[in-house]
């Protein structure tokens, strides 16, 4: 009998104790669900741009490279950076005195082949007449005739090296193909150039500072997104408040790769009205991908912003409530026609329900009118990273404060202490650059 009593209170004991535990975990459950307020955000109507950034390198349209055909010892310069240039304009020019000794030499070659072909067609005349007349035999008369001919391939053999030395000299001097500005200048007087491989370039001329491009390199992620006459615009670090603006007029199909990353080259033309912007600065370019004026904008936040798991399940127990109250016709025949026309999007789904939306479908959190936090599917479109196009939605208007996250009351509590703290006894260590003063107690 004694043991039965012990049993007996034993299960009571146990009894009491999960109920307590019981009762314990639900005021703690509680007190944290009233440990944290909202933090919310208006719905705002404005303007929104969906872009692309990326850097590029700003050069000249149109720029020529001048070199010279020739070698030789430069031995003036008539140009110099920044200078402008007008097409014919003589830019520098090559020592010719070898150029002329050559062209002497020529000269003086084709004179005398040319006398020797004078010579050789005389005999073959005279070879003509004395073969007519059967005084000289065929073999004879195929020599002189052989002569005159071999004589003619070498006069105009060394005519041509004659013009072409006359040429070189022309080629010693340097003039400019366009008109334009000298951006860049690689030669000094006294400086030996060779012209046996490969051409050296002495200036590069910009025809036109006024116009520039941009080439710019996008990563093959964002390569889809750009198109031909879509606008950019663009900062450059020597001017960063101001902002410059531009035009895509070609996608480059060469991709190019560095370390296992590809990207393409955009070119993004833009006009230089002030000569503000130099051939070689770095343009940090925005694509714009999509713009929109005057739409309903959420912050970015309120999308993402999921709530704690008991709210969540208390507002969805009233909705299951709301559900279950409506009507079976007025309310639900209503309830279908707005969601097949699209005029708001389908009621949130239950906790479990395993139904999921496509990603243009927002959860977005925010008070009725009657002060309860409740949850609005809401079709979403363009986005910049902090804000959010809503594009349909039934209760979200302009001025509707929407939840963007949560903020524990204890940090709340601390911030407004350490104020009154402040203010009560003034700020616990010195400020920096404070004003002096005799310390406490006087001198």
């Amino acid at each position: 009998m004694i043991e039965k009593i012990k049993d007996k209170r034993f299960l009571v004991s146990i009894i009491l104790f999960f109920m307590v535990c019981a009762i314990l975990f639900f005021f703690m459950i509680r007190k944290q669900s009233n440990d944290f307020e909202y933090m919310l955000f208006d719905v705002s109507i404005g303007d929104i741009e969906k872009t692309v950034s990326c850097t590029g390198t700003i050069n000249a349209k149109g720029s020529v490279e001048v070199g010279s055909q020739i070698s030789g010892t430069i031995s003036s310069l008539y140009a110099d950076y920044n200078d402008t240039v007008h097409a014919g304009m003589k830019l520098a020019v090559l020592d010719t005195l070898l150029l002329a000794a050559e062209y002497s030499q020529s000269v003086a070659d084709m004179n005398r082949a040319n006398n020797k072909m004078i010579l050789s067609r005389k005999e073959y005349e005279s070879a003509i007449e004395l073969y007519d007349k059967k005084l000289i035999s065929n073999n004879e008369f195929l020599t002189y005739k052989t002569n005159y001919l071999i004589d003619s391939a070498d006069f105009q053999s060394a005519k041509s090296k004659m013009e072409k030395a006359k040429v070189n000299i022309n080629y010693a001097i340097i003039k400019s193909p366009i008109d334009g500005v000298v951006i860049d200048r690689n030669v000094e007087v006294g400086q030996t150039v060779a012209a046996n491989f490969t051409t050296p370039t002495f200036f590069l001329i910009a025809e036109n500072l006024s116009k520039l491009e941009i080439l710019v390199s996008v990563d093959e992620s964002d390569i889809g997104s750009i198109k031909v006459g879509q606008n950019a615009c663009f900062t450059v670090n020597a001017y960063p408040d101001s902002t410059f603006w531009g035009d895509v007029v070609e996608v480059r199909k060469k991709p190019t790769v560095l370390q296992n990353v590809v990207n393409y080259v955009v070119v993004v033309d833009t006009e230089n009205k002030n000569n503000l912007l130099l051939p070689g600065m770095t343009a940090t370019v925005d694509f714009i991908i999509e713009q929109k004026r005057n739409v309903l904008l959420a912050p970015i936040a309120a999308v993402r912003f999921k709530p704690p798991e008991d709210v969540e399940k208390r507002f969805h127990e009233r909705m299951r409530k709301k559900m279950s109250s409506m009507a079976d016709g007025e309310n639900h025949d209503a309830l279908r026609r707005d969601t097949a026309k699209g005029d708001f999007p389908p009621p949130p789904p239950m906790p479990g329900s395993g139904v999921s939306f496509p990603d243009n479908v927002a959860q977005i959190w925010y008070f009725d009118e009657e002060g309860a936090l409740t949850m609005e599917l809401a079709l979403t479109g363009a986005s910049d990273g902090s804000s959010i196009e809503l594009v349909k939605c039934k209760n979200l208007k302009e001025g509707v404060a929407v939840v963007t996250g949560v903020k524990k009351k204890l940090d709340i509590k601390e911030n407004n202490s350490r104020k009154q703290s402040n203010q009560l006894f003034g700020p616990s260590s010195p400020q920096p650059g404070g004003g002096g003063g005799p310390p406490p107690g006087g001198r």
